[in-house]
């Protein structure tokens, strides 16, 4: 992901470098705009999500502190903490967890934002064995914005 984010970044660099000065100061105004359009497009996850009659009480928070998204994850057995990161891959928005999640030593988690809510995949399968939030047994759990 990141990759594909830099490769992106350094065809985007080497290919305002090889025009002339005036083309680079009209492409400069122009990516100027841009990414001011990105910027304000990306959806506003801040707020309190919780899980619909799952059987599991957790809750997710998150909030903007200096600069910064930050989430935390509150549960019976719970009290988790820390960067969360919002990006778009082709139309879909995303939402990165860095640090801790459910009972596991930190990890990046990846969860899909749509509709005001944000679906995390939980638990993995035979080959990819794990289990993010063990109080809970769905396979995916969706935390629904207040």
């Amino acid at each position: 992901m990141y990759r594909k984010f830099f490769i992106v970044i350094l065809m985007v660099t080497l290919g305002f470098s090889c025009k002339n000065a005036d083309n680079n100061n009209d492409s400069s105004k122009e990516q100027d705009i841009n990414l001011q359009n990105s910027k304000t497009d990306m959806p506003d996850v801040t707020g309190y999500y919780q899980l619909p009659e799952l059987g599991c009480n957790i809750a997710l928070t998150i909030v903007k502190e200096n600069g910064l998204l930050k989430y935390y994850f509150k549960g019976e057995h719970l009290d988790l903490e820390g960067i969360a990161i919002v990006h778009v891959e082709e139309d879909i928005y995303y939402v990165t967890f860095d640090g801790p999640i459910g009972n596991t030593p930190p990890k990046t988690v990846m969860g899909q934002y749509k509709d005001n809510s944000i679906t995390i995949q939980n638990t993995g399968n035979t080959m990819n064995n794990f289990h993010y939030f063990l109080d809970c047994g769905d396979k995916y759990l969706e935390f629904k914005k207040n």
